[in-house]
């Protein structure tokens, strides 16, 4: 776990050498301050465009000199790794409860995110925000995400994140925001989104996943939007999906698929989604 050039290796070593914030071994803030380095070395911050790390840990003009140039988010904040509770990193907040600041959103976006998305982000149990958007953070998604119990947001868009949904994901019942769009994602829709009865909102489109939309889809009564356009799903939507944008009462208001057919394309991948007659209502929004 601790070999050396690490992630983990590098965020033990500042923890314990480098950060001058001298954070005490029995303090409960200590954990989650190593889950963030991990994420800071996991994602290459020494080339994030902002907020990264001052040039010297030792130094209170460069540490002056990070904070005064970080800027996220439309926010001025502290840079990372900086001495100052972790909760005052760019794009961090935290909620307080007794002596501990614990961390539940962390929202960085467009802000040259690299490498890959560490395990240990699982260990921040109050996390209920999870946007890290408009970068190149490439491998999987790791299946122990599906342990943020609390999790509502999960905003990976515009990566190279690659391989399947891990079925683990649809574990996270507290989810109203999935967003995985343009990607490099395959695999199929798992039946078990049929779980996430809290979804509002679905984005999956520009990726290369496959199969057929399942019938679970329709049992999430509070989705209002799904784009699934840009994929290689096939079959006919589900008349339980479409219940939910013809029927009183039905949330879904935008239903984006690949259901272009004929001439334009004469054969699948592509879904059938009936687009009604003057006297009924449309199922899918929009056929691309």
């Amino acid at each position: 776990m601790f070999t050396e050039g690490t992630p983990q290796y590098k965020a033990k070593k500042w923890i314990i050498e480098e950060d001058s914030y001298f954070i005490c071994p029995d303090d409960p803030n200590l954990a989650q301050r190593y889950i963030l380095a991990v994420l800071y070395f996991s994602t290459s911050g020494d080339d994030w465009f902002k907020c990264g790390a001052p040039e010297s840990f030792n130094d209170t003009a460069s540490i002056v000199q990070a904070n005064t140039d970080c800027e996220l988010n439309g926010k001025d904040a502290d840079a990372w790794l900086t001495p100052s509770l972790e909760c005052e990193w760019a794009g961090i907040a935290c909620n307080r409860t007794n002596s501990k600041h614990s961390v539940n959103v962390i929202s960085i976006e467009r802000n040259g995110l690299n490498g890959t998305l560490p395990d240990e982000l699982r260990g921040l149990s109050e996390i209920r925000e999870l946007a890290l958007e408009q970068g190149n953070i490439g491998g999987r998604i790791p299946t122990f995400y599906g342990e943020m119990s609390k999790l509502e947001v999960l905003d990976l868009n515009f990566n190279k994140l690659e391989g399947s949904i891990p079925d683990d994901i649809y574990s996270i019942t507290t989810l109203q925001q999935l967003d995985l769009n343009d990607n490099e994602l395959v695999g199929s829709i798992s039946t078990l989104i049929g779980k996430l009865t809290d979804l509002t909102f679905l984005q999956m489109e520009y990726n290369d996943m496959t199969g057929v939309i399942p019938t679970q889809l329709g049992s999430l009564k509070n989705l209002e939007v799904a784009t699934l356009n840009n994929n290689q799903f096939q079959g006919t939507m589900p008349q339980q999906v479409c219940d939910n944008r013809n029927t009183e009462g039905g949330e879904l208001v935008a239903l984006v698929v690949d259901c272009l057919g004929g001439s334009s394309r004469p054969s699948p991948p592509y879904v059938e989604c009936s687009r009604g007659f003057s006297t009924e209502p449309e199922c899918c929004t929009l056929c691309t």
